[in-house]
């Protein structure tokens, strides 16, 4: 009997932004008798049912917005003899649903870092239930993730988790409802030899992956006391000790290690807090300032973060100390109006954020938002594909809509393009700073990057390099375009041939064969995520079944490692390369070329440093 693990996912993208915490830490609550468990991100690499025999047992975690895929992975795990568990925080709102959509064997709620062993040990004895509860646990007993299982190569950010549970209400949030109001803390050394196992892994990104990395607040202490409460102003100081006592330590971790994490506005008040921030190496957090009015933080159940000019205060107060701030701000709420959009733009500007986002109004089960929600749809409530609208995360995504509560005055539409417009004043970058300076004088090449028809002629009149990006095409089906490009670079006057470069797969071997083989599966595994992408994307906007995207995406499929070597991609020997290269020189103008030499991240990477001197030193100086 094998156990799986499966992150699920609809699109994979061959490398992830940060590790699925939840499936190294099971991977730790396995028993050993079990042996390792077999891991699936599919943010990675989508599961492959073959390898799932009957008898295996596969967990899958899933929360609302992936339940569709994850159900559908279940399904089709039952089918082959698995024994499916659930976990996660959607099943804990609703178990019932996962036994009966998702074809359930066992439904575990709350955490799953003590329960799991359990529920391995009843299943392999025969005397499994159908429901297991894990709780909420205490901080000594989170267990620290088998990031041995994980690798290096796979994921940018890493995640470790130090509380659990956030004291505050928010309308939108279930957090508070899942994991609790009561912060329940790991215990620093811990924290610390888990950071210190994945530094020496390579990783120097980290991501607290924390409800609220700050739990405690001054005017929590404060009321406390007020209020004569001896013994919950020690709970919270106590509390608020052990936040300092972590981050003196992360201080004394390697200076190049960067930490980010998600806290609440109030810390933009708390010197103290900041200032130890900085000296952990905290750089970046998250904040959920949700509105900009006092209307919209009350309606969420937010009007600690208060609005107006001293809003933008505390935000610039965090920039000050040296942690760079995720703006999120949320649209749709009912006290929302025209000018808010533009007051929200503002101010976002103002407060010198780091990045910002701009999200629609969605309710999420378990929270307040939801229920209200619900519970205004009556009892005739709408279904697609005979689903009902309070249950849109069964509802598959190339009919599900996109927004879920009504505003009083605006429509979906407007409060859409609205939002779009504050995304695009936001990341209107006028006055920038390029950091190390560019060697080439005044400036650095431009290149235009051609992909409709009209670029290519406008290229050519203003004078701008070409830009090709092909992945298993020959570059010569542009022709035309290039040849429409080049007149008009003559007609205007612009000196010598119009130059064409190229960005495209390429790999070079010390012969054909050597390249072939280093190449074949990292290319072929490129062309299987490109896919995955383009079917993605065209099921996601409701894209037409005879629309190029889908047909591109199954040509991807289909396409073998023989048929893209007759493409433009320059793979093999340096004479077959150069070859290649002098080939489109002359029928093209080819000026240059872009080569990824390991599109999909599974080349040898000796064999890839031996492919760059190969073309740095006999594939360059030969192409002229």
């Amino acid at each position: 009997m094998r156990v799986h693990l499966v992150n699920p996912s609809d699109a994979s993208f061959g490398i992830g932004v940060i590790t699925p915490r939840w499936l190294y830490v099971l991977a730790a609550a396995t028993p050993a008798k079990y042996g390792d468990p077999i891991i699936t991100d599919e943010t990675l690499e989508h599961l492959d049912f073959n390898d799932v025999k009957p008898g295996d047992i596969v967990g899958i975690g899933i929360h609302t917005g992936n339940a569709l895929r994850g159900m559908s992975v279940g399904r089709q795990c039952r089918e082959r003899g698995a024994i499916v568990v659930y976990g996660g925080v959607h099943p804990t709102l609703y178990p019932n649903e996962a036994l009966e959509f998702g074809a359930a064997h066992v439904v575990v709620k709350g955490d799953g870092d003590v329960v799991w062993g359990q529920v391995l040990e009843d299943i392999g004895n025969g005397c499994a239930k159908q429901i297991y509860d894990g709780g909420r646990v205490g901080g000594k007993q989170f267990l620290p993730a088998r990031w041995d299982l994980a690798g290096r190569d796979k994921y940018m950010w890493a995640s470790v988790q130090t509380v659990r549970g956030c004291p505050k209400h928010c309308s939108f949030c279930s957090v508070w409802r899942t994991d609790g109001q009561k912060p329940r803390q790991r215990e620093a050394d811990v924290v610390i030899e888990e950071i210190v196992q994945l530094r020496r892994m390579g990783y120097r990104f980290i991501a607290l992956a924390d409800d609220n990395f700050y739990p405690v607040t001054n005017t929590d202490i404060a009321l406390a006391e007020r209020q004569g409460n001896a013994a919950r102003v020690a709970e919270l100081k106590a509390i608020r000790e052990e936040r300092f006592d972590l981050m003196a330590k992360l201080a004394l971790l390697p200076k190049d290690m960067v930490f980010f994490t998600q806290i609440t506005m109030e810390a933009g008040e708390d010197t103290e807090f900041l200032v130890a921030m900085k000296k952990a190496h905290i750089l970046g957090a998250l904040i959920g300032v949700e509105s900009v009015t006092e209307e919209g933080l009350k309606a969420v159940f937010k009007d600690f973060n208060k609005a107006g000019d001293s809003l933008a205060t505390r935000l610039k107060t965090f920039r000050a100390h040296g942690v760079h701030v995720l703006g999120s701000f949320i649209f749709g709420l009912p006290t929302d109006r025209p000018d808010t959009f533009g007051a929200t733009a503002a101010l976002a500007k103002a407060a010198d954020l780091t990045f910002a986002q701009f999200v629609m109004l969605t309710p999420f089960p378990g929270t307040v938002d939801f229920e209200r929600w619900e519970k205004g749809l009556g009892d005739d409530v709408p279904k697609v594909q005979g689903i009902p609208i309070s249950r849109y995360w069964l509802i598959p995504h190339e009919v599900r809509p996109k927004m879920f509560t009504p505003h009083p005055t605006m429509s979906s539409e407007d409060l859409r393009a609205r939002t779009q417009g504050v995304w695009d004043k936001f990341y209107d970058i006028k006055d920038v700073t390029v950091v190390p300076q560019p060697l080439q004088k005044p400036t650095p090449e431009i290149r235009i990057a051609a992909a409709s028809v009209e670029t290519f002629p406008a290229a050519g009149k203003a004078g701008k390099k070409l830009f090709l990006s092909v992945r298993h095409e020959d570059a010569r089906m542009f022709k035309p375009h290039i040849e429409a490009y080049q007149a008009a670079w003559t007609e205007a006057g612009h000196p010598g041939r119009a130059p064409v470069f190229l960005r495209c797969p390429g790999f070079v071997g010390k012969t054909d064969a050597a390249a072939h083989e280093a190449y074949a599966p990292t290319l072929m595994r490129h062309f299987q995520n490109q896919s995955r992408l383009l079917a993605d994307s065209a099921r996601r906007q409701n894209t037409p079944a005879d629309h190029a995207r889908w047909k591109t995406s199954q040509r991807l499929t289909e396409i073998t490692f023989e048929e893209t070597l007759r493409g433009s991609v320059f793979i093999g020997s340096p004479d077959t390369v150069v070859r290649k290269l002098k080939e489109l020189q002359e029928d093209i103008g080819l000026a240059g070329v872009q080569l990824e030499t390991n599109c999909a991240g599974l080349a040898d990477h000796a064999a890839e440093r031996e492919a760059i001197r190969l073309l740095a030193q006999e594939v360059k100086s030969a192409f002229v």
